[in-house]
């Protein structure tokens, strides 16, 4: 990801960034009352920011309402980089076969590096 996993703090103790250890953020959105063009606006730059460090973002449990507002927003697109599912169980099988495949493929790529 291109971030150190440990840095050393001002103070001197040593600070371990998640960031190396994160490959998937879920937002339950079932609490959400109201999204507007700004709220999609600002999901859509978080997600930029989450795909520059190899994150996936996932929103889950929105209401119809929500849903609408995301795909005029055009947040469901793919280019985005943000996952839409209904359930948290079908994001975390999606972030956990996905994670899964990198992983598989990572390491038949070190296969090939090595023979």
């Amino acid at each position: 990801s291109g971030v150190s996993s440990a840095s050393v703090t001002s103070s001197g103790s040593e600070h371990i960034s998640l960031v190396d250890y994160v490959h998937s953020v879920i937002i339950d959105c079932s609490s959400f009352s109201f999204v507007d063009s700004m709220a999609v606006t600002t999901l859509s730059q978080i997600a930029q920011e989450f795909e520059r460090q190899s994150v996936k973002l996932y929103l889950v449990n929105y209401s119809y309402q929500i849903l609408k507002v995301l795909k005029t927003g055009n947040i469901c697109d793919d280019n985005q980089g943000i996952f839409i599912f209904p359930t948290i169980s079908e994001a975390l099988q999606h972030a956990y076969e996905r994670r899964h495949k990198q992983i598989v493929y990572f390491m038949e790529d070190e296969d090939e590096t090595q023979v």
